[in-house]
């Protein structure tokens, strides 16, 4: 009896989580700053290692903090990831790149005790892109690089437990082929101020697994920073981001409440302690969302990358 309990109330648990969608715990690889590189010098090898940990316990109506209770209301969902990337500079033009994401634990928390905590880890996606600097001006200081990108779902999908399937939020891969087309922006102020931009949108295909017929909404990610090289070693910046996601589909009808707009603000501190060697520690904060229907959004994130720049010349 108390399996048959367990398995109504996650299946009505599913069904909430396709209008009720935690921004925080999305499946697949997250978008983060750590994105956001230049092209490399010819014959460079970039390999970073990112840690994120992100955690959110509030839910949205429009733009408002929401205490509207239901059967399978989150208490609280985080995630800790982890992100590998090789990036190599073919010319002084081209550059590619691949990344691998984990999840090392990604858990959503009910309220309700007599539901089960959910709990997850495993691969995300892999992604691959390039880039080809379209235009550079070294006495200016400015470069525009345009790329494109395409991720795979290489990680784990249509998980379950006890037989029962779990929402697809908390899939370590999102499942789906996505495409991305975006372009990176550098320009130099003076000697110690300089700004990035970073701007992309992305395509799901449908999903259609074992236990899904969805697609992801079009992603739009538009990203703008300020750098202040205070040494040569020490970097500050703040990023600004702006993310909206469309309304996904589900048997391809359109899904109400899976659709938001999010502006986010990230302090950034960079440490270079040799030439090879940059370490980047960054926290993300939201500074105004507005979601569709009852959405929980994301409260905090923060992350920690290690950079080894080597030439192979």
């Amino acid at each position: 009896m108390k399996r048959i309990f367990f398995a109504a109330a996650i299946a009505a648990l599913s069904a909430v989580s396709m209008s009720a969608h935690a921004q925080c715990c999305g499946a697949g690889n997250p978008i983060s700053v750590s994105n956001t590189d230049n092209s490399l010098r010819k014959s460079h090898l970039q390999i970073a290692l990112d840690y994120r940990h992100s955690a959110s316990d509030t839910y949205y109506e429009g733009s408002r903090k929401s205490d509207y209770d239901f059967i399978g209301r989150i208490d609280n969902s985080s995630y800790d990831f982890m992100n590998l990337g090789i990036a190599y500079g073919i010319t002084s033009r081209w550059t590619v790149q691949a990344q691998l994401g984990y999840y090392i634990s990604k858990k959503e928390d009910f309220r309700n005790e007599m539901l089960p905590d959910a709990s997850i880890s495993g691969l995300g996606d892999l992604s691959l892109s390039a880039s080809y600097v379209a235009y550079r001006n070294l006495r200016k200081g400015i470069e525009l690089v345009p790329f494109a990108m395409m991720k795979f779902p290489v990680g784990k999908f249509d998980c379950e437990n006890d037989g029962i399937k779990l929402p697809i939020s908390m899939q370590p891969s999102s499942g789906s082929y996505k495409y991305s087309a975006g372009a990176y922006f550098y320009a130099n102020l003076s000697r110690r101020w300089y700004v990035t931009s970073y701007d992309l949108y992305e395509y799901a295909q449908r999903i259609r697994s074992n236990n899904f017929d969805y697609q992801y909404g079009g992603l739009v990610y538009l990203n703008a920073a300020a750098y202040y090289k205070a040494f040569d070693f020490f970097t500050a910046g703040v990023n600004v981001s702006y993310e909206h996601m469309g309304r996904a589909k589900s048997d391809g009808t359109e899904l109400f409440g899976t659709s938001y707009h999010s502006l986010r603000i990230s302090p950034q501190l960079q440490f270079r302690p040799c030439r090879q060697i940059y370490l980047i520690g960054s926290v993300e904060l939201p500074v105004w969302r507005k979601v569709e229907g009852l959405q929980m959004s994301g409260k905090w994130a923060m992350q920690f990358r290690v950079v080894y720049d080597i030439s192979l010349m």
